[in-house]
């Protein structure tokens, strides 16, 4: 018998030659929620609503919003003084891309009925 260690994790102990299995490196995608557990559009609004409220009370520069037509949410920060947008997540040109790569989408895939 032949014992292996690794610093990820504890002692293995083999057969001789045999060697211990090893988890794939790559990470497992994050699981997606069934859609009956998905927040519906007006619970995902009312949710920005209620974070923009919240924010206006600690930090008036922070605002929350939903992308009308990715639906994807969008978080500005704001100069108070000057209300110009300082940092925006996702920016303005990943947005964009996102648009332009669903608009490819459907010409890459051709569904027949």
């Amino acid at each position: 018998m032949k014992i292996e260690s690794s610093a990820a994790r504890s002692p293995v102990i083999c057969a001789a030659g045999a060697r211990p299995e090893r988890p794939p490196s790559a990470a497992a995608p994050p699981p997606v929620a069934p859609p009956a557990l998905q927040p519906s559009a007006p619970q995902v609004d009312a949710a920005i609503e209620a974070a923009n409220r919240s924010m206006q009370a600690v930090a008036t520069n922070l605002k929350f919003e939903k992308d009308n037509t990715s639906g994807k949410i969008v978080v500005r920060v704001i100069d108070s003084e000057t209300q110009q947008v300082l940092r925006q997540m996702p920016s303005e040109e990943m947005l964009s891309m996102s648009k332009a790569l669903d608009s490819l989408k459907g010409l890459m895939v051709h569904l027949k009925v």
